[in-house]
């Protein structure tokens, strides 16, 4: 009986192209497209809970969500395009980390903008795989909740760059631990609030290893437990105020 209910679950998996089982699964609509349409999946199945959304297409394009989702992981690693995630008021949850040129790949310049609702994370990290890797990602009018205690790495081995845009930009990171910028020796990091604002629950550490830039624009606002700027032997650390209030 247990095995024809599995053989069941299984065939209406494959039915509704639903993934049952964790696996990477890769965008392959070049022009974009909706999320939740499988058809713009590889082998026709739309990532769910257990997977990995992965978008590799070097062309630049617009993936929409007509609705909340939620994923394992999610990882840009398209090579010298933009890649925009589109939420339209939805969520998008990665229940373990979204990485920007730090999946599978090095040498790749990933660009990635998100707009318009909300993203929840577990942990939020950029520039991961080699010195020559280098992620970008603006966030324009989202809501990023970063929850795990790993937080955020800007600028792990190679260059990563997070930008807030938009009155509603905000970053609020929960989970506790300390946010790294410029995080390893060779390390480029560096965050930019343009309009919204940076709300950790824990420290944050400009310049660990590496080099780490954090710019508050137009009078905007961190708030963090503990700001430590250059933290190791041969790092650099800045912090640039700008605007009204800063």
């Amino acid at each position: 009986m247990t095995k024809r209910i599995v053989q069941w679950m299984l065939l209406l998996g494959c039915t509704l192209g639903v993934s049952v089982q964790g696996a990477t699964i890769a965008w392959t609509n070049r022009t974009g497209g909706t999320f939740s349409d499988s058809i713009n999946w590889a082998s026709g199945v739309t990532p769910g809970l257990l997977d990995l959304a992965h978008f590799t297409n070097n062309s630049s394009y617009t993936v929409n969500l007509t609705g909340n989702a939620t994923v394992h992981e999610g990882r840009l690693d398209a090579d010298g395009s933009v890649v925009t995630i589109n939420l339209g008021g939805y969520t998008w949850t990665a229940t373990n980390a979204f990485y920007v040129s730090g999946g599978s790949f090095g040498g790749r310049t990933s660009t990635a903008l998100v707009t318009n609702g909300i993203m929840t994370t577990r942990a939020l990290q950029l520039g991961a795989v080699a010195s020559s890797s280098a992620g970008y990602l603006t966030l324009r009018n989202v809501s990023n909740n970063v929850t795990g205690s790993g937080g955020m790495a800007v600028g792990i081995t190679g260059t990563g760059s997070v930008t807030l845009a938009g009155s509603q930009a905000m970053i609020y990171a929960t989970g506790g631990g300390t946010h790294l910028i410029g995080q390893n020796a060779g390390a480029v990091g560096e965050i930019v609030v343009s309009n919204g604002l940076l709300n950790l629950n824990s420290a944050i550490n400009v310049g660990h290893s590496g080099k780490g830039t954090l710019v508050l624009d137009n009078g905007t606002n961190i708030i963090a437990s503990t700001l430590t700027i250059g933290s190791l032997a041969g790092s650099e650390g800045r912090v640039n105020m700008t605007g009204d209030g800063a």
